[in-house]
């Protein structure tokens, strides 16, 4: 079993380089990716808008872990720019479902070669054993993503 979270002959743990690698793709991701700047946690709240349309302000907050007044002020800078758009989908005229705009569709693209490009680069740069074993870590990322937001 490798060691996670204790440090092993003075090398980083599992945990200290994946989070190294997190903040590295968080500073390299480019600053204006759509016809505006928007920051990162307007990036990860508009991509899953579109991910999940029809979501509450609520179930956003939980699944990107951010407190729910940091979630609406993401929201609302959105909507003020034209990426999302609030309705009222069901009979409850209290809840209020996010939804993307046509513009936000559109840009989407655009978006996730911003979030991927970096990356996409710094693999061309790995031998190929190295992209093989990013490759065969795949399910084990995706699992430790669902096991941190279910936190």
């Amino acid at each position: 079993m490798v060691k996670h979270t204790a440090h092993n002959e003075g090398y980083p743990t599992l945990a200290d380089t994946l989070r190294d690698l997190s903040w590295t793709i968080h500073r390299r991701l480019p600053d204006a990716v759509t016809t505006g700047p928007l920051p990162t946690t307007e990036l990860a709240t508009l991509k899953h808008i579109i991910d999940t349309p029809g979501v509450t302000v609520s179930q956003l907050s939980r699944y990107l872990g951010m407190q729910q007044s940091n979630t609406s002020a993401s929201v609302r800078t959105l909507v003020d720019k034209g990426y999302v758009e609030r309705r009222h989908d069901t009979p409850d005229r209290r809840v209020t479902n996010l939804h993307p705009t046509a513009y936000a569709l559109d840009q989407h693209l655009t978006i996730a070669a911003a979030w991927s490009g970096a990356i996409d680069h710094g693999i061309d740069k790995l031998t190929p054993q190295q992209q093989q074993a990013l490759a065969d870590a795949r399910q084990a990322f995706i699992a430790l993503d669902a096991a941190l937001r279910d936190r």
